[in-house]
């Protein structure tokens, strides 16, 4: 695999429209819901999608913990937040992306800007006094590849996109090569390919753990 710093905004190839419905604070297309527990539900216009995820400071910044779900290509999920000010991303295919209609945002120490929302009595207008670094500050380009010149269709699973076997489908090339592009946080995740239906773990990568089945899942470490 090959793992590179990426430059400029991270932005996602699919057309989308993102909305938020939060309570007590209302940002481009979202609209004030009544809830005394500070539910919040995130919404999500992405028909093309495979999987779409929420990441935040409310979850330490986990791809895969807030999973939305999608009915009729709308993905939603709701989550309690504490009263105060959180940043949060969302996580589409692989790709993050702040929320594109909501212009409340906050920058981060070394990269792009964070989505903001605010539950409760809080100042909207309100900011930190200096910028806040996350693990969104430091997302690396990680390219997968698996030689497999006779396989017919290859996909990458792990804890990065819920082990979906297609959030991540792969591309031959014409020497037989398979790969995909994704972007990363900072952190350790594991993988496994799938290949014609049977998962495996990664030839090349000496670091690998029990998957608890009776086989083998690949460990990728950026950063640490």
């Amino acid at each position: 695999m090959k793992i590179q710093r990426p430059s400029g905004h991270l932005g996602c190839g699919a057309s989308m429209i993102i909305s938020l419905i939060i309570p007590l604070s209302v940002f481009g297309k979202a609209f004030l819901v009544a809830d005394p527990t500070n539910t919040v539900e995130f919404s999500l216009i992405a028909p093309t999608a495979k999987i779409v995820s929420l990441a935040g400071d409310f979850n330490n910044w986990n791809a895969a913990s807030l999973p939305l779900h999608e009915t009729n290509g709308e993905w939603r999920t709701r989550v309690q937040l504490n009263q105060g000010r959180h940043q949060y991303q969302f996580v589409v295919d692989g790709k993050w992306i702040a929320d594109p209609d909501n212009p409340n945002r906050q920058d981060n120490a070394t990269g792009p800007k964070n989505s903001v929302v605010v539950v409760g009595p809080v100042d909207p207008s309100e900011k930190p006094d200096r910028p806040i670094e996350t693990p969104t500050s430091r997302v690396f380009n990680v390219e997968f590849t698996l030689n497999a010149p006779s396989a017919n269709a290859v996909s990458l699973v792990g804890d990065f996109n819920n082990w979906s076997s297609t959030a991540s489908p792969m591309q031959k090339r014409p020497n037989g090569e398979w790969a995909v592009m994704l972007q990363m946080p900072l952190g350790r995740h594991e993988y496994k390919f799938v290949v014609d239906g049977r998962e495996q773990s990664d030839p090349q990568n000496p670091e690998q753990v029990d998957d608890g089945k009776g086989g083998r899942k690949s460990v990728l470490t950026i950063g640490q």
